[in-house]
This record gives C-alpha cells, sequence and structure tokens, in this order.
C-alpha cells in the first residue's frame, strides 16, 4: 500500500513539472537616453507565449523641462508618437496592452500576447516568434549575442 501513495506522489510531481512555466528577463541599453527590458514567458523552454517590453525613455530625450508639467493633451500626443515610430495603429493592437507611464522618466510598456498577436505586426517590431524551432533558450542566446544583459 505504502508504495503504490509513494508512486501516486512521484507521478504527481513529475506530470506537475509538465507545463512549467519558464521566465527571463533581458535588459539592453540603447544609448545614455534610453534602455529597454524584455521579459519572455514560454512553457517548457518551447515557443514564447507571452513578453512585455518595457522602454524608458530619459526626460532629456524628450523637448520639455518637467515630464511631469505636461498637459494631458501633450501626454496623448507622445502615446500616439511612440506607436507611430513603432508602426502600431489602434487596429493591430489586438493581444497587445500597452501603457504610458510619465513622470521624470517615460515609461512605455507592451504586454504581448504572442498566441493572439498579428504575426506581421511582431515581425514589424523585430520579434519573429513565428518559426516553431524558436525557442526560449535561443531567443536569450541571441539577445546575449547583441549586447543584452539576461538572467
Amino acid at each position: 500500500m505504502n508504495k503504490k501513495i509513494i508512486l501516486l506522489i512521484i507521478s504527481i510531481l513529475v506530470l506537475s513539472g509538465c507545463g512549467k512555466k519558464q521566465v527571463r528577463k533581458c535588459y539592453l541599453n540603447q544609448d545614455q537616453y534610453m534602455s529597454q527590458e524584455i521579459e519572455f514567458v514560454a512553457e517548457n523552454n518551447s515557443n514564447i507565449n507571452q513578453l512585455k517590453i518595457r522602454i524608458i525613455f530619459d526626460q532629456e530625450l524628450i523637448d520639455a523641462n518637467q515630464l511631469s508639467d505636461l498637459t494631458s493633451e501633450e501626454k496623448v500626443n507622445l502615446e500616439e508618437s511612440i506607436l507611430d515610430s513603432m508602426e502600431i495603429s489602434e487596429e493591430e493592437m489586438e493581444g497587445i496592452k500597452f501603457s504610458l507611464d510619465i513622470n521624470d522618466t517615460v515609461d512605455f510598456v507592451l504586454d504581448i500576447d504572442v498566441d493572439k498577436a498579428d504575426p506581421t505586426l511582431l515581425k514589424t517590431l523585430g520579434l519573429d516568434l513565428t518559426d516553431k524551432d524558436t525557442t526560449l533558450d535561443k531567443v536569450i542566446s541571441s539577445l546575449k549575442e547583441n549586447g543584452a544583459t539576461c538572467e
């Protein structure tokens, strides 16, 4: 009887390891005025399901003395300008959520559900995740080769 219980517990532990989510983060500093943080989520090092891209712009990059003094209209214009520069329209936003926080820096976040987002749009953003061989480890390795620091 005890052997059956032990086998059952071992089976549950082994099966619960299946489908385990992996979360990895990489950091890129493109210049002194902008940095990026990218968080990847994948199941068992397979294809990436979700990613969050956080881009932080220093206030010296924006033509304003104090970002916190921007009017609501100026913040909307800044948001539209950032989306335009990334070639994202409101209509293409399925599977993509974005937020913009403006204080002493401009903190822009794209939260992407890769399964729902348009693959063509992801390619436009430089995120070609359609290849079945694009595992989390391969993406992390590629980013490291291009100067990213990853954990």
